[in-house]
């Protein structure tokens, strides 16, 4: 069993591990031969299953959702990506 401490914590690393994979998605589109396109494209390239002990209620949607990690959640929203920059959850 995961105590409410952990279970932030957990949550917070998967904040982080989220924003890592949108800037490789990001970064692996731009250096593409197809490069950037949309920000849809991005959103559905990324992969949000982060394990067994995390599920999302509701989303994630291309806006953000609601991350859940045993009794704590978090609501995320993600700034979407454009040619310039990758998207960020938060």
């Amino acid at each position: 069993m995961i105590t409410d401490t952990a279970s932030a914590k957990a949550l917070a690393v998967a904040v982080k591990e989220l924003n890592v994979r949108e800037s490789l998605v990001w970064s692996k589109i731009k250096i593409s031969i197809d490069e950037y396109t949309t920000d849809a494209d991005l959103f559905s390239a990324l992969d949000k299953d982060l394990g067994a002990k995390f599920r999302w209620n509701p989303g994630p949607t291309i806006d953000g959702g609601t991350l859940h990690c045993e009794s704590q959640s978090v609501v995320l929203n993600r700034t979407h990506s454009t040619n310039s920059v990758a998207g960020k959850w938060q």
